[in-house]
């Protein structure tokens, strides 16, 4: 039917990639301890030694101003982004973002054209949904293999048991990953 590799793929029309774009996580910025009000901290995203892009976050009651660049006029823009906080059944709060265009509780922004969206209001993919059946098994093979400490790829001998790991567990992830690797040859 479909030789490797003939999955779908990305076509000059197509949507971007999420992964190419800059996201803003409101869980790491929790995580951190930056969600207090009157708090400010710089996010920059680099590749390599190429600066991407630099936004300024200064955090408010129930918002979050961002303020960057824009990349075509080189003016400085500031966004506001609502902030939302649900209940957690053990206790505690969780935070979210507002997404700009759709007001849809989100907990990553990314940042593709000029204004901070959702990844779908971006208009963004992921990776992982233009593979074919061989390259998500081949992928998810690689996965399993990386979590028992063997070196990735489908081609490569089986390791040994990894220390710690219980042997029932051990057999299981094995017969998965059996699976996933008759799957993609």
């Amino acid at each position: 039917m479909g030789a490797s590799g003939s999955g779908r793929r990305p076509t000059p029309g197509s949507r971007p990639l999420a992964e190419q774009a800059t996201p803003l996580d409101i869980r790491r910025l929790a995580r951190d301890g930056m969600l207090v009000p009157g708090r400010s901290l710089h996010c920059v995203w680099r590749r390599g030694e190429q600066l991407l892009r630099r936004v300024d976050v200064r955090v408010e009651w129930g918002a979050v101003l961002l303020t960057y660049k824009h990349t075509a006029t080189g003016q400085d823009v500031t966004q506001c982004v609502y902030t939302q906080t649900t209940a957690c059944s053990l206790g505690g709060h969780r935070s979210w973002f507002t997404c700009h265009y759709c007001a849809k509780r989100v907990a990553v922004l990314y940042s593709h054209g000029e204004q901070f969206g959702c990844r779908r209001c971006c208009g963004l993919r992921y990776a992982s949904q233009t593979e074919g059946a061989r390259q998500r098994a081949a992928r998810q093979a690689s996965k399993i293999r990386r979590r028992l400490g063997w070196t990735a790829g489908a081609l490569e001998t089986p390791g040994e048991k990894p220390k710690g790991m219980h042997w029932k567990t051990f057999w299981r992830v094995s017969a998965e990953l059996d699976a996933f690797t008759l799957g993609s040859i």
